[in-house]
């Protein structure tokens, strides 16, 4: 039996993208005034006894005023939302009747310490909502004294309301001590106003009193503080645990402690929602998790991905009750009111095998399944080499998952299996015209198997003063122009120690040695002994290069990633404007390499449903993803070319919401780089691993270059038989 997948080790690039993945904690209770939807929901819940129907969600969005700013806050008093947010530095605040869909305007009344940021709001059982705002300013007055802020803490003022709009008082909170930055206010049911940042809680009376603090001592990360029962908690990260703590006002202590049964502390911060209702929320990115205090265990009340919200962004999330919520997703300007419904006939389940879920995977899911009736993507995931070896039996014995992402699971294997659709007719029926360069590093034999959403590239520049017009050179080259610029110059800079340089090879180079057509290497060829020999010029470690500044100003090859169009900022800066991208020294072109650090979708070609599985590709490729991407270089052409115009004009937004101009001789040689790049990187685990230990004696000195270069030939020639 073939083995199609194989349990590759992932790129460096692959496991930092997944470290950068993070979820977000939210608690939350709910307190909606009971409505006239009770009978329907009833009816609802009856008819989903039926086999043949699904749970759905409907969307309706509401747009803030223009001078509303970004929410950043929002609680729920007497059927109406409170909404906070901030513009241009300013607090900003209106009401919103759920019932009438009436939007009201409030003056927010920040003069007890006209604070900049709201950080947060809370609402108690009589209805009254008290909102948390603050500054950390340079100076700040205390009792008719100019205070300078000497140990950066912030001060803060709590505003309160009631429940139709009308401020009833401020709490002015003094400076709580050195960096403390306040995150969130909860009101328990009980009397107590509760402050917290990530290492300590703060306990107030109503008149802003302050009647204890709680330390973590150094031990303890405070997530989120959140109510059950009314009364407060804290959900708290400690080492590789987590947990809730039933806070005891009376013995002004931590309280009660209750471990999670799964660990959730890849949640690095706490965004918390309340009212006087009883249940406390975790936001997984896939899904919310309502906690159930008899059980102490977590239920799943929302799928984020048949919902048609971007869960892993979420920042806020109330329960209105009677299956509807209203969901905030951070940095918007507007919120959702989730529906949720019964609907007789359910959809057809997409399945879609990945290894991770990201947070532009789970985008892509909710567009396509909040707007598609007939058809929903469900993931299935492959995480272990069990899994592996489970989707290769799928695969063979006809089961095979109708998409694929080949994001962090290799591909080899699959494009020459006839697992996989050739997409180029696809891409011919509909319009969709790819990078070309891209596209051509990516197809196998004519044949196109996979679709990235976005591409990097990596290579070096180089002054013009030294490499001309050449946007490629060879070994021999490199070293010609190094003997001319004299014994101060280095080749590489401070990452290139000889082992670190030799990855750079098999991350750049290998694909020029190995012939995947016809199952051929040549591993023994000069260009290869050449690249052996550059590495041992390097030093053996770091500390080996002495004054790191000079030696980097002195490296005549500068590592070059282009990871968004923004990258190359900073190029015209640091070469005086007179640079080029040159690539690694190679002798089959350019030495520069495509990269694929996103999503990367495939469609099976034994899929019953593949018109289907193409919609799905489709939400991939259109603009409302593509020309939004602020990670990556869009895959589409057309989008491509805006981001570059948008560039040039100043319009370019980067990941921070802040605009770029770029030189339009910078986005020059940016255009020269993408289409003289050819291949894309090769990282075959098992090859460079043979080529890494056969290395070794050559830089201990124990053999030649030459007799390292054949050893390495002939191991990948038997390995690459094997495979075949």
């Amino acid at each position: 039996m073939k083995t199609i997948l194989s349990n590759q080790k992932k790129p460096i690039n692959q496991i930092l993208c997944m470290l950068l993945i993070f979820s977000v904690l939210i608690s939350a209770s709910g307190c909606a005034k009971p409505s006239d939807d009770s009978a329907n929901l009833a009816a609802s819940v009856a008819a989903a006894n039926k086999d043949d129907g699904e749970w759905v969600y409907t969307l309706s969005y509401k747009d803030m005023p223009e001078d509303f700013g970004k929410i950043k806050a929002i609680s729920v008093s007497d059927g109406s939302l409170f909404i906070a947010g901030s513009l241009g530095g300013v607090p900003t605040l209106y009401l919103y009747n759920i019932d009438s869909e009436n939007l009201k305007k409030l003056e927010f009344d920040n003069s007890a310490d006209n604070a900049k940021t709201i950080y947060g709001m809370t609402s108690d059982k009589s209805g009254s909502v008290w909102i948390l705002a603050g500054e950390m300013p340079s100076a700040y007055i205390i009792n008719d004294e100019m205070k300078t802020n000497e140990e950066f803490s912030g001060r803060y003022s709590i505003s309160n309301y009631n429940a139709d709009g009308v401020c009833i008082g401020n709490i002015s909170i003094e400076a709580l001590g050195s960096d403390r930055q306040l995150v969130g206010v909860l009101a328990d049911e009980n009397g107590h106003i509760v402050c917290w940042d990530d290492t300590e809680i703060d306990v107030f009376n109503t008149d802003g009193g302050k009647l204890f603090s709680l330390d973590g001592g150094g031990s303890k990360r405070i997530m989120s503080v959140a109510k059950i029962d009314g009364n407060a908690i804290a959900y708290v990260a400690e080492g590789n645990e987590t947990g809730i703590y039933f806070i005891d006002m009376d013995a002004k202590s931590w309280g009660e402690y209750v471990p999670d049964e799964k660990t959730y502390d890849g949640n690095w911060s706490g965004i918390y929602t309340d009212c006087s209702g009883d249940r406390f929320f975790i936001n997984t990115g896939r899904e919310l998790l309502v906690y159930d205090k008899d059980t102490k265990a977590y239920n799943i009340l929302l799928n984020w991905l048949d919902c048609g919200i971007g869960g892993a962004g979420l920042s806020a999330f109330k329960d209105l009750g009677n299956e509807k919520y209203v969901a905030v997703v951070g940095g918007e300007s507007r919120f959702a009111i989730i529906q949720k419904e019964y609907r007789e006939h359910a959809r057809q389940a997409l399945k879609l095998a990945t290894e991770f879920l990201g947070y532009d995977l789970a985008n892509l899911i909710t567009q396509y399944n909040s707007s598609n009736p007939d058809y929903k993507i469900v993931p299935e995931y492959y995480e272990t080499e069990d899994d592996f070896m489970r989707l290769n039996t799928e695969v063979i014995s006809g089961k095979a998952p109708d998409l694929y992402n080949f994001k962090f699971m290799p591909i080899e294997g699959f494009e020459s299996s006839g697992a996989l659709m050739d997409l180029n007719p696809f891409l011919d029926e509909y319009g969709y015209k790819l990078v070309g360069p891209v596209k051509s590093a990516l197809e196998t034999n004519g044949r196109l198997y996979s679709i990235p959403d976005r591409f990097e590239i990596y290579s070096f520049a180089v002054s013009r003063e030294f490499a001309g017009d050449k946007t490629s050179w060879t070994t021999d080259e490199m070293n010609e122009v190094m003997e001319k610029c004299g014994s101060h110059m280095h080749k590489f800079g401070t990452f290139a120690t000889k082992t670190e340089l030799l990855k750079w090879v098999c991350t750049f180079s290998l694909a020029n040695y190995l012939d995947k057509e016809n199952g051929k290497c040549s591993f023994d060829n000069a260009e290869f002994v050449k690249l052996l020999e550059t590495c041992n010029e390097m030093p053996d470690n770091y500390l080996q290069f002495g004054d790191i500044k000079s030696y980097e100003d002195n490296a005549l090859l500068k590592m070059a990633p282009i990871q968004s169009i923004t990258s190359i900022c900073g190029y015209s800066k640091r070469f005086g404007g007179d640079y080029t991208f040159i690539g690694f020294p190679n002798d089959s072109g350019n030495g520069s390499l495509f990269s694929f650090g996103g999503e990367r979708i495939a469609v099976s070609a034994k899929s019953e449903h593949q018109d289907a599985a193409l919609d799905f590709v489709k939400t991939m490729l259109d603009d409302r993803y593509q020309c939004e991407m602020t990670i990556g270089m869009p895959i589409v052409q057309s989008a491509l070319e805006k981001q570059m115009q948008d560039a040039v004009d100043g319009n370019l937004t980067d990941f921070t919401g802040g605009k770029i101009k770029i030189a339009s001789s910078d986005i020059d040689k940016l255009k020269t780089l993408i289409a003289s790049t050819r291949k894309s990187a090769d990282t075959n685990s098992v090859i460079q691993e043979i080529i890494e230990e056969e290395a070794k004696p050559y830089f201990e000195g124990s053999r030649t270059a030459e007799e390292t270069a054949k050893i390495i030939q002939s191991r990948v020639s038997v390995y690459i038989a094997e495979k075949n």
